[in-house]
């Protein structure tokens, strides 16, 4: 087969081609822009590549078209949810063998693309929008259990990928391009691999980054490789060690090649070895189980314990192993499902003492050791017990030099270095602190000296010599205690050593061993041992290379902790980042940390030292970790020198803090981590807990009066501050019967009452109640007598946790006889009772539980009479900014004002408690059972410009209202009315009244400004449906067939068309969905309001008015109807009557309707008449704009619309409004509809019968059409 030559593979900039769209994607998220058009050249060349490689890529290619077309096309709109679904189906086809359905769909929107007709987005990457999306659907359990990948070869071994599989790896292998290789958007790499699994790991790496891949087959020549290198400019080639040698033979004449990649097993001299790379030496992944043995006082607990696993996913495990016990070792990682092991040598040097065949690491894949070297033979010890290699680690990218800096050749000792210019790791320590001195010296020319001594081999292996301070300077020869380490343990009678030096006159320095012997050699003697193993370490050969390996484990949480007790901690890192979220509160808030500030942790293995670390992290404090062997000397020195203004430790240490701390200028806090409490301490454990608990997936029930401060700490701040669901139930008054039926009823987990509740709910016979969620009970406001909580405790097997606030006074006791004692002595009786209280013992100290449930709303709230109200915490979201814009809006409540709210247990004492939350109203609550004197003094006393309350107690804030001279707006929650008083519901509504799940019909003409409001905007702002029938002409039967046919919820008419449908037999249609009914445009009549009412039970709702300024008067739900007014004044309007001056007219006066524009202009008005200047200004009256229509405003603020100016009729100096008379002529049964207009006659008016009146489309009468043909202008 002919091989396409390069230009033929290459398709151009930006376009679509197999490797050129690899680039395709947008910034952030790499890539390259897809160019529109460029896709028919894009195609064409990919075309080409296709007859030569087959048709494997057709259907690549096929999949990225349909996708991008199906995705993007200009005129598709469907979301990313069915987008996939339809992707999936499709996918499911053709593997069904329906490939004809597929192909013709792409060739349709290709042909769609190719002319045109439909738009590619502007950035796009295959990578991201399509591999990526796969995963996320493999995650939600919306992809079959298909692997992405699946490779295998002749020897029986096999690679499967899934999508996420394939998505992390592939991220692993951009970033070893773009970091190790300095590989950059645009730059090109040469592939030249045989079917392998990298090579789909970097053709997607190089979709991500952006780098352009160019494949080569792997039949290619030297002289093939050579002019693809220098045609393509490619900077990196990646291909295997049959390859290379050519690769080689031709690199001088390639003078932008500058990285090479090998894929292989083995290294190559002046090659990466991507393999390597990939490896990690942990070598993990998010489904890795990590269990590291290291003190949390030292480093390797940062790396391996917090940064490292968490950094690629995987589950922290955490044993709290008080001290080391092989045995215990062995057993937890036989009885977990550990993958990857990291602990010191000398822990691997005690676990190959015992039979570790007789243990199953079943999970075991990985194991790592670091902090010291590990003797070989250990090594091969482990290996030989258990199948498994051990891995060991020594800091970043190392050299070996001289004392000078010099890098030293193969072979030679010296000391470790790491290179520090001209770029400092960005890991590396910033400095000694406070010690510029030894900071300074830990820096040789270009290194930073690690301290230890070593010696590299020629394949770059680093061999540990020792520390260069236990180094062994013996009559000029310098020995590393390792060396004689390993020798030692390779004898049976060592168990472990130790090698340190021990001063000598003649040698200066001699070599001292510490042996620990293994069980049978303890009785030999101890003189012919020494000789024995003094021979042995002279006869002892070097060290032993070896292969590596790596696993996998299922889904993991983030924290696995146990400890010897059987007791456990998992977190998920949601549940990790919530707990270090509540830490790093303590921290801030609590201890008054800052960014910067010092703290001093010394703990054991215990979850609390993972949960400061990260809450660490996130405040900016500096943590400083110590070893809980610590001396009370050596804390001293770490508070003095670190500055430390707070230290965490447990109950052992703090004794030995406390000697010190006086001494500390700089120590601030104490916090302990224990079950009990010390003075001067403060209790970490306590300040992490809570005294609700919760958690976002609970629901609370909290029955406390709305008044009292319990409703909004646990009915309000407390379990959103948590996401938790609040329940509610109207409850008018407490019946146990109600709430353990409710208990019962509803997944109610947390219940919070007051003690009285409690004592009450004793009394009934709890057995016959299921209690299937509830878990934690709460009480306060005053003490629980431990009777009524062992009563609750022996019949609910629940404990009720007691709190305490505040509002106290003397104590006064109302007590309800039993009918035994209803006849005692009144007086001796309370000295008995006095008696018995004294004798009683204190309330009682209780443990907690937890409980996790499915997703909950935010509130919850029933009533008596099967009422209920589920809000979101999105749906809470919106009402409360709603009712925060009536407050801020029609109440002009400001930040910092106060508002007295008394409601009873309703939704709305919700929504204005977040509302005033947003605005930063000061909301002042009152129980409902104040008075009228309770509610002056509230309102003198809090200069409250504002209350909010229901219609029971509005009588008694009105007969106190002018008392109170703060008092500027009154709010009342009612579905009725009430003179001076905002209706908070209808200010709550709109005059639409529509919600997402409405369907909204208007039948406006497209011309007029109602047909903008109820067909276009009123509608979609709320997210409701707009319904439209074409219907060429008015006609009553046509809509009350749909009104039946379709689930219509809100009609919009004209006031004519309701005259003619009432004309109609209402009765006989059945109107299944509709519920809200409007008018605008002129007034209705209020007799065909009534007809409407009473034959379909629906009220209709006028609004007023014009196409310069939208909607300003309407009668909104929750308002009392007047009929035939057109409502009141909608905010943010204020609508008057005015006269010819300008001037407002008192109630009941007719003049023009105009509206309040002051210097601030209401955002919805037109700007003007279009180049109409001098008409723009004749709208102008002083401060008001004039509508041009005539009306009357009545003491409760309704409108009343009189007619349009220019259609009053004056009639011997008498202004008669045409609606006056048409509503006068439609009362009377001979009348189906009238049209009054003026015309000329010098004596009277009359009267012409006519078949039917002139109407436009949507069935509003031309009175102007009239009203010329009287005057003969038509």
């Amino acid at each position: 087969m002919e091989d396409p030559t390069l230009e033929q593979v290459e398709a151009p900039e930006g376009g679509c081609g197999p490797w050129e769209a690899h680039a395709g994607a947008s910034p952030g998220r790499t890539g390259r822009p897809v160019k529109r058009g460029a896709h028919a050249r894009a195609v064409a060349h990919f075309s080409l590549k296709c007859k030569a490689n087959g048709s494997v890529w057709h259907f690549t290619f096929a999949r990225l078209v349909f996708i991008l077309c199906l995705r993007h096309a200009a005129n598709d709109n469907r979301t990313h949810e069915e987008v996939d679904q339809r992707f999936i189906s499709f996918i499911g086809a053709l593997l069904h063998g329906c490939n004809r359905l597929l192909t013709s769909l792409i060739i349709s929107y290709y042909d769609s693309i190719n002319q045109c007709k439909k738009e590619l987005p502007e950035y796009f990457n295959f990578a991201s929008d399509v591999l990526d999306e796969w995963s996320r659907l493999e995650k939600d359990g919306r992809r079959p259990a298909n692997p992405a990948f699946w490779w295998v070869n002749d020897e029986g071994e096999e690679v499967k990928w899934s999508f996420e599989e394939l998505g992390f790896l592939s991220r692993k292998a951009a970033n070893i391009l773009s970091e190790v290789c300095g590989l950059q958007r645009g730059d090109r790499v040469i592939a030249v691999l045989p079917r392998v699994p990298e090579w789909w790991l970097l053709n997607v790496a190089c979709m991500r980054t952006g780098i352009v891949f160019i494949p080569g087959t792997s039949q290619l020549t030297a002289k093939d490789i050579l002019y693809r290198l220098q045609a393509s400019k490619a900077k990196c080639i990646i291909t295997n060690d049959t390859l290379a040698p050519a690769v080689e033979s031709v690199m001088p004449d390639c003078q932008f090649l500058k990285s090479k990649l090998i894929v292989a097993k083995g290294s190559r001299d002046g090659w990466l070895n991507l393999k390597e790379l990939f490896a990690y030496w942990l070598n993990l992944t998010p489904s890795d189980i990590m269990w590291n043995t290291s003190d949390t006082g030292w480093v390797k607990s940062a790396w391996s314990s917090v940064f490292a696993p968490w950094i690629c996913g995987s589950c922290v495990f955490v044993h709290s192993l008080l001290q080391f016990k092989p045995a215990l070792i062995a057993e937890t990682l036989s009885r977990y499902p550990i993958t990857a092991f990291c602990t010191a040598p000398t822990a691997y040097r005690m676990l190959v003492q015992h039979d570790l065949s007789s243990y199953k690491f079943m999970s075991l894949k990985h194991c790592v050791s670091g902090g010291e070297p590990l003797n070989p033979e250990v090594m091969a010890k482990w290996k030989i017990q258990t199948g498994l290699d051990i891995y060991e680690g020594y800091g970043q990218t190392e050299t070996i030099i001289d004392d000078h800096g010099a890098v030293l050749p193969a072979g030679e000792e010296g000391n470790i270095g790491i290179r520090v210019q001209p770029r400092r790791p960005f890991c590396l320590f910033s400095e000694y602190l406070a010690n510029p001195e030894k900071t300074a010296a830990s820096v040789c020319g270009n290194f930073y000296v690690t301290g230890d001594r070593a010696i590299m081999d020629e394949e770059g292996y680093i061999w540990f010599v020792g520390r260069a301070d236990d180094i062994i300077n013996s009559s000029g020869y310098r020995i590393g205690p390792f060396e004689v380490e390993s020798a030692l343990i390779q004898h049976p009678a060592v168990s472990e050593s130790a090698v340190v030096s021990s001063p000598d006159p003649i040698r200066g320095e001699v070599v001292k061993a510490f042996v620990v012997l293994a069980p049978a050699f303890v009785s030999h003697d101890p003189e012919k041992l020494t000789q024995e193993l003094q021979q042995h370490v002279k006869k002892v050969t070097a060290p032993y290379k070896y292969p590596r390996k790596a696993g996998k484990r299922p889904s993991n949480p983030a924290f696995w902790w146990i400890n010897g007790k059987g007791e456990e901690v998992k977190w998920s890192f949601e549940e990790l980042g919530f707990l270090s979220r509540k830490v790093a509160n303590v921290l801030t808030k609590v201890c008054g940390l800052q960014k910067g500030d010092r703290i001093v942790v010394i703990l054991p293995r215990v979850p609390e030292w993972w949960l400061v670390h990260v809450a660490c992290m996130r405040a900016g404090i500096v943590l400083i970790p110590g070893i809980s062997q610590l001396s009370a000397k050596d804390i001293l020195y770490r508070l003095q020198a670190s500055k430390a203004t707070c230290i965490i430790t447990d109950d052992t240490l703090a004794p030995a803090v406390d000697s010190v701390a006086s001494e500390c200028e700089f120590l601030k806090t104490k916090l302990m981590v224990s079950k009990g409490s010390r003075e001067g301490w403060l209790n970490f454990t306590d300040l992490c807990k809570y005294w609700l608990d919760l958690t976002p997936s609970d629901v609370i029930w909290s029955t406390a009066d709305t008044g009292w401060i319990l409703a909004s700490l646990a009915s309000v701040f407390d379990p959103w501050v948590f996401g938790s669901c609040i329940f509610i139930h109207k409850l008018p008054q407490v019946a146990s019967a109600a709430i353990l039926n409710t208990l019962c009823r509803f997944p109610i987990d947390t219940l919070v009452g007051a003690p009285t509740l409690f004592r009450m709910l004793v009394q009934n016979d709890l057995s016959n109640y299921k209690f299937m969620n509830l878990k934690r009970c709460l009480s306060g406001g005053e003490p629980l007598n431990p009777e009524v909580m062992e009563q609750w405790k022996s019949k609910t097997g629940l404990d009720i946790h007691e709190v305490y606030g505040q509002t106290e006074t003397v104590v006064k006791a109302f007590v309800v006889l039993s009918p035994t004692f209803s006849s005692s002595d009144l007086e001796s009786l309370t000295c008995d009772l006095q008696e018995h209280v004294k004798k009683t013992t204190a309330p009682y100290k209780y443990p907690r539980k937890e409980r996790k449930g499915p997703s909950n709303p935010a509130l919850w709230w029933i009533n008596g009479k099967g009422d209920e109200v589920k809000w979101s915490f999105e749906e809470l979201g919106f009402l409360s900014q709603k009712v925060a814009n009536v407050l801020s809006g029609p109440c002009g409540l400001q930040r910092g004002d106060g508002v007295l709210v008394i409601l009873p247990r309703i939704p709305e004492w919700w929504l204005l408690n977040v509302a005033c939350m947003r605005t930063g109203v000061t909301i002042i609550p009152g129980t409902t059972q104040l008075t009228a004197q309770d509610i002056c003094y509230r309102l003198l006393a809090s200069k409250a410009q504002c209350i909010i309350t229901t219609d029971v107690l509005a009588p008694a804030v009105d007969s106190v209202a002018s008392k109170c001279r703060f008092l500027k707006t009154k709010l009342i929650v009612s579905e009725s009315s009430r003179a001076e008083w905002l209706n908070f519901s209808a200010l709550l509504q709109y005059w639409m009244n529509l919600t997402p799940s409405d369907i909204m019909w208007n039948m406006s003409d497209t011309a007029w400004v109602k047909a903008a409001i109820g067909s276009v905007f009123g509608p979609w702002f709320q997210g409701a449906c707009v319904f439209v029938h074409a219907m060429p002409q008015f006609d009553p039967r046509a809509i009350l067939n749909t009104l039946c046919r379709y689930p219509v919820t809100t009609l919009c008419s004209a006031p004519t068309a309701y005259r003619m449908l009432v004309q109609h037999d209402l009765t006989r249609y059945a109107f299944k969905r509709l519920k809200h009914c409007l008018t605008g445009g002129e007034p209705l009549n209020p007799e065909v309001m009534a007809q409407w009412k009473s034959q379909t039970g629906l009220t209709i709702y006028e609004a007023y008015g014009q196409t310069e300024i939208g909607m300003i008067c309407a009668n909104m739900k929750g308002m009392k109807i007047k009929p035939g007014s057109l409502g009141k004044a909608a905010p943010p309007y204020d609508v008057q009557i005015i006269d010819e001056n300008g001037s407002v007219l008192p109630p009941g006066k007719e003049g023009d309707i105009a509206i309040k524009i002051d210097a601030k202009r209401p955002f919805t008005f037109f700007t003007q008449y279009l180049d109409d200047p001098v008409k723009t200004a004749s709208t102008i009256h002083g401060n008001f704009y004039v509508t041009g229509d005539r009306g009357s405003m009545d003491e409760d603020g309704y409108i009343w619309f009189m007619g349009r100016s220019d259609d009053v009729i004056i009639s011997s100096g008498y202004r008669i409004g045409p609606f006056e008379i048409e509503s006068a002529l439609i009362q009377h049964p001979a009348v189906v509809e009238s049209a009054v207009v003026s015309s000329p006659d010098p004596i009277r008016g009359e009267i012409e019968f006519v078949q039917q009146l002139p109407k436009t489309i949507a069935g509003k009468i031309r009175r102007n059409e009239l009203r010329n043909k009287e005057w003969g202008q038509i």
